[in-house]
């Protein structure tokens, strides 16, 4: 009977290690389920961070380009303000105009 028992606990024993090893094996094709995703989500986010980058470029080009245009066309410059300063003496400008144009320069 010993015999008996003991090989039933050694039966029941392995059964637990062989599911134990079942359950680490489904955790590990999940986990590398899971880096697969993860990698390629860090691929897409990296991609788009690149874009990202080109477009913020070419927006910082255009806004330099139009704050230039903005300041020639409002008189910015040494020039500029001489002519904002005629023109506020003369009453034809704002003195906010005037100072917004001595701070650009």
């Amino acid at each position: 009977m010993k015999i008996a028992e003991a090989s039933r606990e050694q039966a029941e024993g392995i059964g637990s290690v062989t599911q134990a090893v079942t359950d680490m094996d489904s955790v590990v094709q999940q986990n590398a389920a899971n880096a697969e995703e993860s990698a390629s989500a860090a691929e897409q986010m990296n991609a788009q961070a690149e874009s990202m980058k080109e477009h913020l470029k070419e927006l910082i080009i255009l806004v330099r380009k139009d704050n230039k245009h903005n300041r020639e066309d409002n008189g910015a410059g040494p020039d500029g303000i001489r002519k904002q300063k005629q023109k506020y003496l003369e009453g034809g400008a704002s003195l906010p105009a005037l100072t917004e144009n001595l701070e650009s320069v």
